[in-house]
């Protein structure tokens, strides 16, 4: 048996977890830094274009509106702040003088988590029931959401739900590189900050989960900063990383289905 001090040796590097909300959002670079105070956009129309049959007649102008399409409106996002933090303990010491490089770390862990707890609280707040008499079962919960994404988005959206709510969509879901998607292509998000509540913030009984559909989803992540803070009653010094982000999708609404596990 050794004396003295334990050897310092380097962590075990963590591994961010695979099919998460990065899987699927694209996010861009900006050299304009106003992306940080929100961003908006001109949506095109959501609703997928119903076939007329053309009738070759200079009076039916009221037939050939059905093919005008207006905008969906105008799409909003707001930035947010994801954190890591390290407790450095008092200046001048081996911890504080390495605080600022695991701090970045910690950020680095943990941030894919917590831009999916952000994203998720903003999809719940827009997102419809769309079986409000109960849950349904895996299939029949799926189904719905893609028809909505079919019927109401008329495009390539996106199914999120919880890690432990995707685990047991074997049979429905498969993997393709560093994403997931159902048997008719839509990506599906296994997110860790994913809290599997309804629209309404409640939890779902236990053997059930909320999964959510949405349009496709983009964003902006900026630098990595650090800074330092002070907790004064203790006299300990903490490192702070931060980085800025914006998630957006379209304003056609968030779908919302309560689904069995079993």
């Amino acid at each position: 048996m050794g004396y003295g001090a334990p050897q310092v040796v380097e962590a075990q590097p963590r591994i961010a977890l695979p099919f998460g909300l990065f899987s699927v959002v694209a996010l861009r670079e900006a050299s304009d830094p106003h992306w940080t105070n929100g961003v908006e956009w001109q949506a095109v129309s959501c609703d997928p274009v119903t076939a007329q049959e053309w009738q070759d007649d200079p009076d039916c102008d009221t037939e050939i509106e059905n093919f005008f399409r207006g905008p969906a409106g105008t799409g909003r996002a707001s930035a947010f702040t994801a954190v890591g933090s390290f407790k450095c303990g008092t200046p001048a010491g081996r911890a504080f003088q390495e605080g600022e490089e695991n701090a970045v770390a910690d950020l680095l862990a943990h941030e894919q988590s917590q831009v999916e707890s952000a994203t998720w609280r903003r999809m719940a707040a827009e997102a419809t029931d769309l079986n409000p008499g109960g849950a349904l079962d895996m299939g029949p919960a799926l189904a719905a959401l893609e028809d909505w994404i079919g019927q109401e988005y008329g495009a390539l959206g996106v199914i999120h739900g919880t890690r432990g709510a995707v685990s047991v969509m074997d049979t429905r879901v498969s993997s393709s590189g560093s994403r997931l998607a159902t048997k008719v292509g839509t990506p599906v998000v296994a997110g860790a900050g994913y809290r599997g509540t309804s629209p309404t913030n409640v939890a779902a009984a236990v053997g059930e989960t909320w999964v959510y559909a949405s349009p496709a989803l983009f964003g902006y992540r900026g630098q990595v900063f650090t800074t330092t803070a002070l907790d004064r009653a203790k006299n300990d010094h903490y490192a702070i990383a931060t980085r800025q982000y914006v998630v957006g999708f379209d304003p056609c609404g968030v779908a919302a289905v309560r689904m069995n596990l079993a």
